[in-house]
């Protein structure tokens, strides 16, 4: 018996190609937008809390991770004993490419250190909001692509993008490699997927929705021809492990780094429980409690959106595999910033809303994007 076959999405036309490399700038342009609002805000924080510069300001949490690495590559060993001064040792745990392109881009250009991690942050977001505009597109037409691609700039969490931080590169892996498995482009989604698992740890959802549909289509087809992408996108991720492996001599040192350093670790969910119980009964006594519970209830919404809609099955496999892990984990606290990786809930969210009920969302996304980025780039109230 053959799988049956998804859906397929038509190839644009030519006219149709130009109205969506129109749609691509606009799309770009209202990243733009985010960003000039984003520098008024990055100065107020700087005058609001201990750093008095814009560049001390954006080089914040694990932003110093990142360029830590791309100044001085990755430690042979970890620390001995508990977080100290030889806390840069967990930078083994950060993955390579976001550093990587930082370094280079220092090398050929001579920048500042952090002005060039700022750069690439907002390259690769600006491509992130591109591509989402496009998977959007192609599945529900230019006005959902362009909604939501102006919701992911203006998402609570968006101010990351400004950032040392690796969301943007991350968003825009996601967002390409859907697109390419919708059109049934194996090797570019192989690519994509490969570029992903090379960012951070849970890129490994990429591989999970490569092999979901290349495996469905070779059985549908008969051809071997779709597991390029589930046998391309897992490169990222061997390339570091192995390479960790021949600096370190420790097959599993990026595991010790992540457990010793950071301590997360799967607990079924308990941690997310105890912080929606605690954010019932006392809402607005822990920032990052209030930001990661709003953001279960969007989760939840969206997802029965998703579910109603019934695009093709890739996109709630991509959402399972990118949430699961981190609702059934300890770290409670980066599920708001976790949220707007699963970009098909932008899109399920986009897409049922009238122009007036979008525009007050997005503005009520924007005035929390604000409210949120102030708090953790001026204060210790909220950790991105």
């Amino acid at each position: 018996m053959t799988a049956p076959r998804e859906a397929a999405i038509e190839l644009d036309s030519p006219s149709r190609v130009h109205s969506g490399a129109r749609g691509c700038l606009d799309a770009a342009l209202v990243f733009v937008a985010s960003r000039v609002g984003l520098l008024g805000l990055t100065h107020l924080a700087a005058l609001l809390g201990p750093r008095h510069d814009a560049m001390s300001v954006l080089r914040q949490w694990d932003s110093g991770w990142y360029l830590t690495v791309a100044a001085r590559g990755y430690p042979s060993s970890l620390p001995i004993g508990a977080l100290s001064s030889q806390s840069w040792r967990y930078d083994l745990a950060f993955f390579p490419l976001l550093p990587l392109l930082i370094h280079g881009l220092r090398s050929l250009t001579g920048l500042d250190l952090t002005l060039a991690g700022v750069v690439v942050s907002l390259l690769t977001s600006t491509l992130a909001v591109i591509a989402t505009y496009s998977l959007a597109r192609r599945l529900c037409g230019h006005d959902v692509g362009l909604r939501t691609a102006t919701l992911l700039a203006f998402f609570p969490s968006a101010f990351v993008f400004s950032m040392v931080y690796t969301e943007g590169l991350f968003i825009a892996c996601v967002a390409f490699c859907l697109l390419m498995l919708v059109d049934r482009r194996w090797l570019w989604a192989g690519m994509a997927g490969a570029v992903g698992t090379a960012t951070r740890p849970n890129g490994i959802a990429l591989i999970v929705c490569c092999l979901w549909v290349g495996v469905l289509e070779a059985r549908r087809s008969r051809t071997v021809r779709p597991l390029l992408a589930p046998l391309i996108a897992p490169a990222g991720v061997a390339g570091y492990s192995l390479y960790l492996w021949a600096h370190t001599g420790d097959p599993l040192i990026w595991q010790k780094a992540s457990a010793q350093g950071f301590s997360e670790r799967i607990d079924g969910g308990i941690s997310t429980w105890r912080g929606l119980h605690n954010f019932v009964t006392s809402p607005i006594s822990d920032f990052n409690r209030t930001a990661a519970s709003l953001s279960v209830v969007f989760i939840v919404v969206t997802v029965v959106l998703l579910i109603q809609w019934r695009p093709p099955s890739v996109l709630l496999v991509c959402v399972i595999a990118l949430l699961g892990p981190v609702l059934l984990k300890s770290g409670f606290g980066a599920t708001a910033r976790y949220t707007m990786t699963a970009v098909p809930l932008l899109i399920a969210a986009t897409r049922r809303l009238p122009a007036g009920a979008f525009a007050a969302v997005c503005g009520t996304s924007a005035l929390l994007m604000t409210i949120i980025g102030l708090a953790a780039l001026s204060t210790l109230l909220y950790t991105p």
